[in-house]
């Protein structure tokens, strides 16, 4: 006689001795959170975005409608929003194009229809840099010290709970 199965699981017999049950609906469920986050998750174009965007590199523009669902011609509702961003390849060139579009009256284009190009010699020469503020790009340069004062009370605080040449502490 096979040993019982659980409740609602399909059996796959292997033996007298062994039995090998699993429930449908359990791995049906599974696969169906494995498909949504599958479809969730980032691609390596959107990775690269996030990473610029950490690191302020980015000039947003605008949100549209980029896929809509469409009855009888008529948007009746957006199914996906594109964000349009300027990405540059350091904190300074964004904040020069930021500022230098306003100077010369340079505009970034619309959300559909951004405009990432770069300055021409001409319109580079016309630039007001000490007008400019780039405190945020200084601010990147100086790095932040510790607070010593910090560092050592948890230190302190630490040092009776740590294994004693173990290399652990808690």
């Amino acid at each position: 006689m096979a040993p019982p199965c659980p409740a609602g699981s399909v059996a796959v017999y292997a033996g007298e001795s062994l039995v090998v049950a699993f429930d449908p609906w359990t791995l049906a469920i599974a696969v169906i959170i494995y498909i949504v986050l599958s479809m969730m998750s980032c691609n390596e174009d959107e990775a690269k975005l996030a990473m610029k965007e950490g690191a302020r590199l980015c000039h947003t523009m605008g949100t549209w409608c980029s896929t809509c669902f469409r009855v009888l011609g008529v948007c009746a509702s957006c199914v996906e929003h594109t964000t349009s961003k300027c990405c540059f390849n350091s904190m300074l060139a964004r904040i020069v194009n930021e500022q230098g579009r306003a100077q010369i009256g340079k505009g970034w284009g619309g959300a559909q229809n951004a405009d990432c190009s770069g300055f021409t010699v001409a319109q580079l020469q016309t630039l007001n840099f000490a007008a400019m503020d780039l405190s945020e790009f200084y601010a990147s340069l100086v790095p932040t010290l510790p607070n010593v004062n910090a560092l050592q009370a948890g230190s302190a605080s630490r040092v009776p709970t740590c294994y004693y040449g173990q290399g652990k502490c808690q």
